[in-house]
Order: structure tokens, then C-alpha cells, then sequence
């Protein structure tokens, strides 16, 4: 009798372990393709986004800064369009207190990232990058996230 409990025992603690094993891929697949990670809705047109305290100047003629109450979602910090063949220098810092938060920038025509500028506190940027006539746009995509940060943006034909 105590061999059967024992074995009962051992399969109710194998299929608990594989449930909780499953949850966790499951829970990490589905963080895996939220907005954060979902490259078609960053690339896309139209923006999703809930915001509170969202804040973008233009400092000068080539700097923004910005200010993040909280994002959750894809927001544009600044829209823009080339004419002709172009190139540009893109530099980036993003200070994020809360949440994950990326800065990107995006050829809206391709629907393309062609460069992660933040994620979070990591800064990269785009020196005399050619870029072709088109639509562009600076985007943040955040999940709750609280930050501040500035861009410089220069075009030279």
C-alpha cells in the first residue's frame, strides 16, 4: 500500500513540475511578443500607445528632448520626410527609472527598424547613415515605462 502512494506521490510531483515548467514558457512567450518585441507594430503607420505626462520640445534646430510620465505601446517623438538622398547623424540617450523602454528609428515606407537607438538605459548611434527619399519617424516603445532622454538629428544633403 505504501508503494502505491509513494508512486501516486512521485506522478502528482512530476505533472506539478511540468505544469509549472510549461507556465513558465508559456509566461515568456507572451512577453516575448508584446508590442515591445513586435516588429510590425513598431514598423507600422499608426501609433498604439496609452501615455500620461508624454512631453516632447525641440530644444534647437537638430535636438529634441522628451519626458515620460509612463508609456505603455509604440509612440512617434518626431515624424519626418526626405526628398532627396540624404545622410544623417543620429545620436541618442534615454534614462528610463521604471518599465523597459526602446527608442527606434523606423523607415516607414519599408516597414523597417533600421536602428535601435535606447533600449532602456543603452545608447547607440548613426553617423553619416544614407538614407533614401521617404517617410521616417523617432519612435518609443515602452511598458510602463518612466523616462527622460533627448536626440540630435542632423541632415545633410
Amino acid at each position: 500500500m505504501k508503494k502505491t502512494n509513494r508512486k501516486a506521490q512521485t506522478i502528482i510531483f512530476i505533472c506539478f513540475l511540468g505544469a509549472l515548467i510549461l507556465l513558465g514558457l508559456l509566461s515568456f512567450h507572451l512577453k516575448r511578443n508584446d508590442l515591445y518585441y513586435d516588429n510590425q507594430a513598431i514598423t507600422s503607420t499608426e501609433e498604439r500607445y496609452s501615455a500620461v505626462d508624454f512631453v516632447v520640445s525641440k530644444e534647437n534646430d537638430t535636438q529634441w528632448i522628451f519626458s515620460i510620465g509612463k508609456l505603455s505601446g509604440v509612440k512617434n517623438l518626431l515624424l519626418f520626410t526626405v526628398d532627396t538622398k540624404c545622410q544623417i547623424t543620429l545620436n541618442a540617450s534615454c534614462s528610463v527609472s521604471n518599465g523597459i523602454l526602446k527608442l527606434v528609428f523606423v523607415d516607414l515606407n519599408n516597414g523597417e527598424v533600421i536602428s535601435v537607438l535606447c533600449d532602456n538605459n543603452d545608447s547607440t548611434s548613426l553617423n553619416n547613415f544614407e538614407i533614401k527619399p521617404g517617410d521616417y519617424a523617432i519612435r518609443t516603445i515602452g511598458r510602463n515605462a518612466t523616462a527622460d532622454g533627448y536626440f540630435t538629428l542632423n541632415i545633410t544633403q
